[in-house]
């Protein structure tokens, strides 16, 4: 997965690899190309200047943004309790979930 700016690239690799017989018809190449994103000073992230962000860390971030959301819905709605097994459980999925969106 690497931006829509590297499509030629990859579909000249991907030809490349099928005449030279490196990529037979049982495996499927595709390159996922998605916009461009943009670091907090308005420029485009580059990967080899390693000041990306890390999917780990992305995740972990989005994790702890939704488990303070639920918490605060928590809190101002009488009544309602989670355990703290079901805290984890929806942080993770709608923090993931933020991320897909």
């Amino acid at each position: 997965m690497v931006g829509n700016e590297q499509d030629l690239h990859f579909k000249s690799i991907f030809s490349c690899g099928r005449k030279c017989k490196l990529i037979g018809d049982s495996l499927r190449t595709d390159h996922v190309g998605f916009g461009m994103i943009l670091g907090p000073d308005g420029k485009k992230f580059k990967t080899r200047s390693g000041d990306t962000v890390i999917l780990k860390g992305l995740l972990d971030e989005a994790k702890t943004r939704a488990r303070a959301r639920i918490e605060e819905r928590v809190k101002s709605e009488e009544g309602t309790h989670l355990t703290e097994e079901e805290f984890e459980t929806s942080s993770e999925v709608l923090g993931i979930s933020s991320v897909k969106y």
